[in-house]
């Protein structure tokens, strides 16, 4: 199964982080895979905990159900979803930083197969395109939750986007 992954260091604890990443409301604000939330379960995120967003990958958008099946609080996370034509893990790791301060390094990692009924067509598709476009997505991911995270450690409160 392809995997891309992508680490940034954070001035924030790991509480806060968390945090920040469990608002599933606010993740058309800094997640490049996601354009809208459709609908959540109520309350916090937790094992079991289901919602659904469209958004998707380069040309490839639709509706994907999403639910949390590990949640280890404030250190991992891990989130099985499905996107129609691909399916997706996507796991969470945050972990305190060696040093000074409050600092954390927050990896997101995610697994995928698509079109599994069209191999090796969905292989190809795989290689050639969704791999590559999926570590630029994810890259710009955590580079837009890296900047988020910073103004929500100083603030305690993620601005919004529209304000």
């Amino acid at each position: 199964m392809p995997t891309v992954s992508h680490s940034v260091t954070v001035d924030a604890a790991p509480e806060t982080v968390w945090a920040f990443v469990s608002d599933v409301e606010r993740l058309p604000e800094w997640v490049a895979f996601t354009d809208e939330v459709r609908h959540h379960d109520e309350g916090t995120v937790r094992e079991g905990f289901e919602y659904a967003e469209y958004g998707g990958v380069g040309p490839l958008r639709g509706e994907s159900e999403w639910e949390v099946v590990a949640c280890e609080s404030p250190t991992r996370q891990v989130h099985a979803g499905d996107l129609g034509a691909m399916q997706a893990t996507l796991t969470i790791d945050i972990e305190p930083t060696d040093g000074e301060g409050d600092g954390s390094r927050w990896t997101q990692t995610v697994e995928f197969e698509t079109f599994s009924r069209f191999r090796p067509l969905g292989r190809l598709l795989e290689v050639l395109y969704l791999r590559r476009a999926m570590d630029r997505q994810l890259a710009r991911t955590m580079a837009a939750g890296r900047v988020r995270v910073d103004r929500y450690a100083r603030t305690e409160a993620v601005p919004s986007t529209t304000a």
